[in-house]
């Protein structure tokens, strides 16, 4: 191999490893954003607002969802927003979404959706 042929070769290796290590394979979203919180009785709205301060997102929802809903107890120190919104959302009946940019939508949960057979892939 000529020194040129080396240079090249090691360039292109040298080249395509930055690439990887400047974007990585899973795009980071505000869900992902590490939060610490402290809820102590208060409402889904509430909570759901003050996650979305925290992380930099927008928690979108029809009001008739949060009617009727208890209030949220919860404390958290570094765990993803995403895991802490399903923690309050998934025992409530709700999930969520459809999730564009830094926008989150809320809806309801089928009851029996842990019960479907899942594809295997």
């Amino acid at each position: 191999m000529t020194t040129t042929a080396k240079i090249s070769t090691t360039f292109l290796v040298t080249f395509v490893t930055l690439m990887f290590a400047a974007f990585p394979a899973r795009a980071e979203t505000p869900l992902h954003r590490p939060v610490e919180l402290n809820f102590d009785g208060v409402s889904v709205e509430r909570a759901l607002t003050t996650l979305g301060e925290r992380a930099d997102v927008r928690f979108e929802y029809d009001a008739d969802l949060m009617e009727g809903l208890h209030s949220v107890t919860y404390k958290t120190e570094g765990q993803e927003a995403g895991r802490v919104a399903m923690r309050i959302l998934y025992p409530r009946g709700l999930e969520l979404g459809e999730i564009r940019g830094n926008r989150v939508r809320i809806r309801k949960r089928e009851p029996f959706d842990e019960l479907r057979p899942k594809r295997e892939e």
